[in-house]
């Protein structure tokens, strides 16, 4: 057996056990060495960095029961005297690798999905032990992207597939957990195209919900339910190219992500955009492209940013629409993280005015996504459907952004594959299978405005922008310093 190294317990700070330990605590701890691999550390010294990497390598191999695993956290408390690290490890035990992971809203669930063709839903208990809700087969072939809808409209997944298909999935409580039955499919579309859609998002304002879908060709389709009270029928009712089609057998890279703030920033708004507009991030192969809608509910480009040495593989907004600018960060495989800040020109003689919380204006929102459902249709919605992006008219409430870019982080020294800004200090996961493990990496984020990126390096790295205004790394996380 090798012998033990320091391990990283509080993001980078290094924990040393002590160098004596309460007997009752000793006890317990040799015994579920014991348990766990045949035999007791060499020194007293040792024993929590021997728990710990004991306990990861018997992960790797096996699942261990709920209880053992309550038993230790609780020990580890005891020893440390303070809460357990703010990270987990999980093992999803699916037979292949995981493509797409999210979180819901609170953090307290997130869904799996894996190129085995199956999704796994994952509940935090009260003990804040990740439990496994159910398991059932979503797709005919990889999973390629799942995420949650807002819990509003109910407990609602949303996830596409290799198989072509879009299929939105609803829990049903009265079946029991681990039957595979738990999750009803409740809506399935294949794609126009017939090519397979590789991201989605949803974006929910009070009761109207909408959802966007790319497909590897670049196609991109927005989708809303013909009655907002119910998810089974969908219609579509925007449809665009956001680049040339590439090649077959071309490598590609397409993503989406709504802003989710409830109304775009403040200063976009001053210029003329309307407070309803949704707002549309595209990563379509090497570039990125910011989408709003006019007045006439139909979206038009409002940005575009080049300049990516190699597909971009991730995108995310950072939340606060009060800050006066938007911030966007992209992940790419030149394996730079590229952070920008995006800034709307006022017109001439405008100043700008910080809009305050309007309920009426909320409500508004939903009346006009009903209103607008049951004037588009979808004869109406596709009337030109055929156009290529950038090919529109110009229509009232368009304005246009500058980008300027404000960091280029190249730590992970390799293509960068996830990144998320944290909102609400709510947990980010990162998919650690793609690397070399068959374990899925946790990370509870402080509050605040962060960013987490993980590359193929395997470490999770955790970005803050410093007082200075640079982008600055402030902790970094790998499976092996996790226990």
């Amino acid at each position: 057996m090798d012998s033990p190294r320091p391990i990283r317990v509080a993001l980078t700070e290094e924990y040393e056990a002590p160098p004596a330990l309460d007997e009752e605590i000793d006890d317990s701890l040799r015994t579920l060495l014991r348990e766990i691999c045949g035999a007791p550390p060499a020194s007293e010294k040792d024993i929590d960095c021997y728990l710990r990497t004991l306990l990861l390598t018997h992960l790797r191999k096996a699942e261990v029961p709920t209880n053992t695993l309550k038993e230790i956290h609780n020990i580890q408390r005891n020893i440390m005297g303070m809460a357990i690290p703010r990270f987990d490890i999980l093992p999803h035990h699916h037979e292949d690798l995981v493509q797409a992971v999210h979180y819901n809203k609170y953090g307290t669930r997130l869904v799996t999905g894996s190129s085995d063709h199956r999704l796994k839903v994952w509940e935090k208990n009260a003990e804040g032990i990740w439990i496994l809700v159910d398991t059932w087969r979503g797709h005919d072939a990889e999973i390629m992207d799942v995420k949650w809808n807002d819990p509003f409209m109910g407990t609602v997944i949303g996830s596409v597939g290799e198989d072509g298909k879009f299929k939105i999935w609803e829990e049903d409580v009265t079946e029991a957990p681990e039957s595979g039955r738990r999750f009803k499919c409740i809506y399935s579309h294949s794609s126009p195209s017939r090519i397979p859609y590789v991201s989605l998002d949803f974006k929910t304002i009070k009761f109207s919900t909408v959802v966007a879908l790319i497909s590897r060709d670049g196609s991109l389709d927005i989708y809303e339910p013909t009655n907002k009270d119910n998810f089974s029928e969908w219609q579509r009712f925007d449809h665009f190219q956001t680049c040339s089609p590439p090649a077959r057998g071309e490598d590609t890279g397409f993503k989406v992500r709504f802003h989710q703030d409830a109304l775009p920033c403040y200063t976009a708004i001053t210029a003329g955009l309307d407070k309803l507009a949704l707002s549309l991030l595209v990563g379509a192969m090497d570039t990125v492209k910011i989408y709003r809608t006019n007045k006439d509910n139909k979206f038009y480009t409002a940005a575009e940013i080049a300049g990516h040495r190699g597909l971009v593989r991730d995108i995310d907004w950072a939340n606060g629409s009060a800050r006066g600018t938007d911030v966007i960060a992209t992940a790419s495989k030149d394996g730079a993280i590229r952070i920008f800040e995006v800034s709307t020109p006022l017109p001439s003689g405008a100043s700008y005015t910080p809009p305050s919380p309007d309920v009426n204006g909320a409500s508004a929102t939903t009346d006009t996504r009903v209103a607008r459902s049951a004037r588009s249709g979808i004869g109406a919605g596709l009337a030109d459907a055929s156009r290529v992006d950038g090919a529109r008219r110009i229509g009232e409430g368009e304005v246009k952004h500058h980008v300027r870019e404000v960091g280029v982080l190249t730590e992970h020294h390799g293509a960068v594959w996830r990144l998320h800004f944290d909102h609400t200090g709510n947990a980010y996961l990162s998919n650690c299978s793609r690397i070399q493990y068959n374990l899925l990496l946790i990370v509870i984020a402080t509050p605040g405005r962060i960013l987490g990126t993980m590359g193929d390096d395997g470490k999770v790295r955790q970005w803050k922008k410093a007082v200075d205004g640079q982008w600055m790394e402030f902790a970094q996380i790998s499976p092996e310093s996790a226990w």
